[in-house]
């Protein structure tokens, strides 16, 4: 049972303020994912007479990837393909077996950095006989040696493609070596720590009744139909791995009165991917503020950050209209007590006309202040957490009125009532649901905490603040 400190304030109110930190390994915070194909001849390319250079399924991959709106890198040593057309790096070595593939990831994983690693191997392996156990006892070490140098990696694991019919049993012993794939990743999977994904080549190929005709080259390599089909069961599962994407919906108000300008201009964004928005107006009409999932202001060009689904608006005015500009958010004390009267300011709004400009006080309770001059005095009759803003408005054209202001912030203490606040670090890394979630709590009142990770690879360490470092997940506290 873990219990707060309390504090003593001025007046002797008793307040509790608890700070519970979290750490998470931020593992997909990243302006790019680093692909990394790896494999032997197949993940090169090679058997398909029409492709010359050799890409396999590195084209169409590519080519699924960047119209999803993917922002991506194929990382390697090697190089195979056209770079005019396509992103030719990889970890493809012609006759390698796993073993040769496991003595150097380690070297390859420091050279490229990959987020992803597409992994296929084995064929040469059971072309040249090797014993199943050990073929997948090196398999297992390369999956542990992704997984040593980054945990955050994620590993997708491939069933191999089938092999033709031959006389001394290959094709038998592929499938065998298959089904100790699919028990190593269970086993993996099931262990949690691991990122890792089962990509099913095999089956994907044996969907077709022709697969050998259609798919395949000879006994082993695929055709360019079939390298398509391997392009396409990566891709399904890549979509499904987790890695957060976000949209961005940029709208103009009023219609026709502008365009902007998106650089980089894509479908998706990635986690703290950068993005420039320029407003450009048309006709007699001039920018005058941003607003939507962003903070009010008239910056132009304007840099964002993607961490999330947003909407933003440019919004214009004509020139023979007036507008007041957004005012400054409000100055003031961050916290005080039940019906003790607090001072706030804002200020600095203009009238595009040149008139006077008045303000009005959103209290966060519900209540406003009548339009007037840009300081006022207010108490708030319960204790919580209350974002105070303003706006302006011209005193000439009473229509004239700005957006509001960014919120400040100021928790309102109450007799014996007890504000909780949780923190997260680093930010944005995770969530936590408190239950019940309330502005104040009394008493000796049980809360329930628990931290949920935003992204694959990462995980929840431990709480820290005004409590003993506690590792459990969730906790529960009284206030």
């Amino acid at each position: 049972m873990l219990y707060g400190i309390f504090n003593r304030n001025r007046e002797g109110i008793s307040n509790l303020v608890v700070l519970f930190f979290l750490l998470f390994n931020a593992s997909v915070a990243l302006s790019q994912y680093k692909i990394m194909p790896l494999g032997n001849s197949i993940t090169v390319g090679k058997g398909d007479p029409n492709s010359t250079p050799y890409v396999g399924y590195r084209y169409d991959l590519y080519h699924l990837l960047i119209n999803d709106g993917w922002n991506f890198d194929f990382v390697g040593s090697q190089s195979d393909g056209n770079p005019n057309q396509f992103d030719p790096d990889h970890e493809g070595h012609s006759g390698w077996k796993a073993q040769d593939i496991d003595a150097n990831i380690n070297s390859w994983l420091n050279q490229s950095d990959p987020n992803i690693v597409l992994l296929h191997i084995g064929t040469n392996d059971v072309s040249s006989m090797e014993p199943n156990s050990e073929t997948i006892a090196e398999i297992e070490s390369i999956v542990n040696k992704i997984y040593t140098y980054n945990s955050s990696i994620a590993i997708l694991l491939c069933k191999l493609v089938p092999r033709k019919e031959q006389p001394d049993n290959e094709h038998i012993i592929n499938e065998e070596l298959n089904n100790l794939i699919q028990q190593l990743y269970t086993t993996k999977k099931n262990d949690e720590r691991y990122n890792i994904y089962l990509v099913d080549q095999f089956a994907a190929f044996k969907a077709n009744d022709n697969w050998r005709t259609d798919y395949m080259v000879d006994n082993v390599h695929p055709s360019s139909a079939g390298y398509t089909v391997m392009a396409n069961t990566f891709f399904n599962v890549l979509q499904g791995i987790g890695f957060p994407q976000f949209t961005l919906t940029v709208l103009v108000n009023p219609d026709g009165a502008g365009t902007v300008s998106v650089d980089p201009d894509k479908r998706k964004y990635i986690y703290q991917e950068q993005v420039t928005l320029t407003a450009i107006p048309s006709g007699n009409n001039q920018f005058s503020h941003w607003s939507g999932d962003i903070d009010v202001n008239s910056a132009n060009p304007r840099s964002i950050t993607m961490m999330r689904d947003r909407t933003i608006v440019a919004n214009f005015i004509n020139d023979d209209d007036e507008f007041v500009s957004v005012p400054n958010t409000p100055t003031g004390p961050s916290s005080g007590n039940t019906g003790e009267e607090l001072s706030f300011l804002s200020g600095g709004s203009t009238s595009s006309k040149g008139n006077p400009v008045e303000y009005q006080f959103d209290w966060g309770d519900g209540g406003f202040s009548q339009w007037g001059a840009s300081s006022r005095k207010y108490s708030y009759g319960g204790a919580g957490t209350y974002q105070v803003r303003a706006r302006a408005r011209s005193t000439v054209n009473n229509d004239a009125i700005s957006s509001w202001s960014d919120p400040k912030s100021v928790t309102i203490t109450g007799e014996s009532a007890f504000v909780l606040t949780v923190w997260i670090n680093p930010e944005g890394a995770g969530t936590v649901q408190v239950d019940p979630q309330k502005d104040s709590y009394d008493s000796g009142e049980r809360v329930k905490l628990q931290a949920f990770p935003n992204n694959p690879g990462d995980e929840f360490l431990y709480w820290s603040g005004d409590i003993t470092t506690n590792y459990n997940n969730p906790i529960y506290i009284y206030m």
